[in-house]
Formats: structure tokens, C-alpha cells, sequence
């Protein structure tokens, strides 16, 4: 029979990145045992089993109210939720929330960590005007954050539309150079309206660019 090593035990450091990092190896470990349809109560133990001192330590101490079942492992992680992200020092997790960067990563890649990192932080109402600005500031393409700065009435929902449409077309555009093709009219299409303005009918720039 194969065997499949459970996750590493939650131990010293952020509580919080090593929670969200055993919940989601705990339920990959559950399926590849066979248990991801026990029930809540076998879950639980399992849990507990593997998950380490600290977290024992913290089940013990809950308290639960009357109609919460304190045997069933969705209960029990939905609780942990909270009280990782609670222990973890709010300082510490919005500092951390305004350094993120996309550092070589896919949009959506960003966009991840970036709303991982922002809900760890309980910014409330101004989560998403915070994460628009983290998401500008934090973007590799300085081109691309020139175009976002470009346009008018924008917020998150419409940054990250650009953000995507803008990568994609990206990616297009690399393909064909790698090609070999020269279309400078494509080229063209994604330069911000400043940059378009000093490129002429032919493709190539105007001569007041080339002499400056």
C-alpha cells in the first residue's frame, strides 16, 4: 500500500501562513488517504493527530456554543481561521500586505498573494481602494502602470481588467517577435497615447524623437 506523508506540523513563526499552508496540504492528505469523505469527527482526529502541539494547544482552549459541534473538523478549521489570522501581528501582516510585489509573477499570481495578504489584514470598507494602490505600485511593467494612470474614474475591478488584457496582449505580441514578425502597427497598440503620438504613419518614430 502506498504511503503518503502528512503535512509538517504548525510550529514556531506566523501562525497564520503556516495555518493557511497545512489546511490546504491537510485536505490534499485527506484524498490521497482515502478520507476525504470520512466524516467530520475522523477528519478532527486526523487533524489533530498530525497538526502539532501548538494547534492542540489552541483547540483546547476553545469554547463552543450550544449548536456548534466541537467534534466536527469544518467547525473546528472555521474557527482556526479566525484566531491565526488574530495572533498574527497586525503590524507585521500589513507591512507586509503594502511590500507585495508582483516580482516576475503572472497578474493573477499577484492578484493572489495580493487579496491573500489583504484579508489576513481586516482592512474592512477600504480593502479594495488599498489594494488598487498596492496593485500600482507593485506591478513590474512600468508601462503598464503608466496606461492604468492614464485612465480616467478607474478602480480595482477595471485595473485588473487592463492588468490582464494588457499581459495577454503581452504574451501575443512576444510570440510573434519570437517569430520574427516586424508589425510595428501591433507594436503600436499597446504604447500609451504619449508614445503613439510620436510614432508615424510608416511605423517608426518622428524625426523630433530620433534627433532628441
Amino acid at each position: 500500500m502506498e504511503k503518503f506523508l502528512a503535512p509538517e506540523p504548525i510550529g514556531e513563526g506566523d501562525v497564520y501562513d503556516q495555518w493557511v499552508r497545512f489546511k490546504r496540504e491537510f485536505e490534499q492528505f485527506l484524498l490521497a488517504v482515502g478520507k476525504g469523505d470520512a466524516s467530520g469527527a475522523v477528519k478532527l482526529a486526523i487533524f489533530l493527530r498530525v497538526v502539532g502541539p501548538r494547534i492542540n494547544d489552541l483547540y483546547d482552549s476553545m469554547a463552543f456554543a450550544d449548536g456548534e459541534d466541537g467534534k466536527d473538523f469544518s467547525t473546528v478549521a472555521a474557527r482556526l481561521d479566525i484566531l491565526c489570522a488574530r495572533r498574527s501581528s497586525k503590524h507585521i501582516l500589513r507591512d507586509r500586505f503594502f511590500q507585495t510585489k508582483q516580482e516576475g509573477r503572472s497578474i493573477d499570481q499577484f492578484l493572489s498573494e495580493l487579496r491573500k495578504n489583504a484579508k489576513a489584514c481586516e482592512f474592512g470598507v477600504l480593502k479594495d481602494d488599498l489594494m488598487f494602490h498596492v496593485l500600482i505600485r507593485g506591478l513590474d511593467s512600468e508601462r503598464m502602470r503608466r496606461r492604468l494612470f492614464e485612465t480616467d474614474k478607474l478602480e480595482l475591478s477595471k485595473a485588473i481588467q487592463m492588468c490582464q488584457t494588457m499581459e495577454a496582449t503581452a504574451a501575443d505580441l512576444q510570440l510573434w517577435a519570437d517569430k520574427g514578425s516586424g508589425d510595428q502597427t501591433v507594436v503600436a497598440a499597446i504604447k500609451s497615447p504619449a508614445e503613439r503620438e510620436n510614432v508615424g504613419e510608416n511605423g517608426q518614430e518622428s524625426s523630433s524623437v530620433a534627433a532628441g
